[in-house]
């Protein structure tokens, strides 16, 4: 194509109201076309699906530097991770077309980025991808030079002010009210739970948790507590735009490495504004009084030191990664850990003696058993594994052709019911 034709198809992209994507789905974005750092936004996609029902996401890779929060999801779950949003429906609004609401607001150093939404289904057993149209977001004051998408106009704009029911600044709170703490659950070789206790905030004001972690710990979230959350940098923030109405909550994350390393160089604090100050409160310090080790997983593993007793049993090989399943499976994941654990352990530690397979997974190690066609019998598995074993909490997971995917998403694809 022309420069010149592309060019004037940029420019009157926006008249076309809706765009079709194929498979009968079409989008329409309302995406503002500029946002100053610092600044709250509301920006929306009207979705026009036809008929279609049962399993849907919505995958949205948002630019960086926006912190992204639900204001209208139509039942979906949320998911936000830094830069990407996740909405996931087990069966999609009846509504053939209906609008998702996400609140943004910019941080200092945004500077600009792209919108690319997918939306997913399910045909006939088989997950369709649909991309649909991306839409640019200046950073206000910024350069459009070389900028690949026009933004939208701005009689599409939505920006406007944080939810209702944020209220207005108060004069009295004072911020010595305001306690974090930190308390930390060994739940297996290698991967601890971090709890942070929080009392005395501002409710239904900004709040920011921060947690740096040392080089090779890693972390997923756990207890979210409506905060968005997000892991980049070897830091993992928790945001609020209202924080909880509770007088105290608390919010989780699982910390994965050497865990004598890990948590004692754990550097957290919290931020949150008063009048036009931003507050900032540190968490103290590792605290070995606040380390619960019920089940003494740090006195029964040491990275790759052996104890005498260790070392008189016959070595077998690593667990092995198991080879890749054919159409939807199930599976019970025992525990996750930082490094391999050989099989024996698991017989001395639990009295375990079935087969145990080791699943690479986002930079961890995850321990699975068994294999099921159907979720039943994995769920049933699972309650046997708990209440017969030590496990830190047995859960099912699932795979598509060997490719670990959500629970939901495989009971879509095996049209079977999901069970407590």
């Amino acid at each position: 194509m022309h420069l010149a034709h592309l060019l004037l198809f940029f420019l009157l992209r926006p008249w076309f109201a809706f765009i079709g994507l194929g498979e009968h789905i079409d989008a329409e974005s309302r995406i503002p076309s500029q946002l100053a750092a610092g600044e709250y936004a509301t920006a929306a996609w009207v979705i026009h699906k036809g008929d279609a029902r049962g399993f849907a996401r919505l995958h949205l890779n948002v630019p960086e530097h926006l912190e992204m929060t639900p204001l209208e999801t139509h039942g979906a779950s949320f998911e936000f991770t830094g830069s990407s949003v996740k909405l996931i429906w087990l069966d999609a609004p009846a509504e053939s077309t209906f609008q998702i609401k996400l609140g943004m607001r910019a941080e200092p150093q945004f500077d600009g980025g792209v919108f690319e939404p997918l939306w997913s289904y399910i045909v006939e057993g088989q997950r369709k991808d649909v991309a649909m149209t991306s839409t640019f977001l200046a950073a206000s004051n910024a350069s459009m030079t070389g900028s690949p998408l026009i933004p939208a106009p701005a009689h599409w704009e939505v920006t406007g002010a944080e939810p209702e029911d944020a209220p207005a600044p108060t004069r009295d709170y004072d911020p010595a009210e305001f306690s974090i703490q930190r308390r930390i659950y060994i739940e297996g070789p290698d991967v601890a739970r971090v709890e942070f206790h929080v009392s005395g905030h501002r409710k239904n004001h900004m709040l920011r948790i921060y947690e740096a972690l040392p080089d090779d710990c890693r972390a997923e979230h756990d207890v979210l507590e409506k905060a968005t959350v997000r892991f980049e940098a070897q830091e993992l923030i928790f945001s609020w735009f209202n924080a909880p109405k509770s007088d105290a909550f608390k919010v989780s994350y699982r910390i994965m490495g050497d865990l004598s390393g890990c948590l004692t160089a754990l550097s957290g604090h919290a931020e949150f504004a008063v009048e036009e100050t931003t507050q900032v409160v540190d968490i103290p310090d590792f605290n070995r009084s606040l380390v619960f080790d019920p089940e003494h997983w740090m006195d029964d593993l040491r990275g790759a030191e052996v104890t005498e007793a260790e070392a008189a049993l016959p070595v077998p090989e690593p667990v092995d990664v198991p080879a890749p399943e054919i159409g939807v499976t199930f599976r019970v994941q025992v525990m996750a850990a930082h490094a391999h654990v050989k099989p024996f352990w698991f017989k001395q530690k639990f009295g375990f003696q079935d087969p145990i397979d080791a699943e690479p997974h986002e930079n961890w190690i995850k321990y699975t058993t068994g294999s099921y066609s159907d979720y039943t019998s994995a769920r049933n598995r699972r309650e046997e594994l708990a209440a017969g074993f030590t496990f830190p909490g047995p859960f099912v997971t699932a795979y598509q052709e060997g490719e670990r995917i959500t629970v939901q998403e495989a009971l879509v694809l095996a049209q079977q019911q999901w069970i407590p």
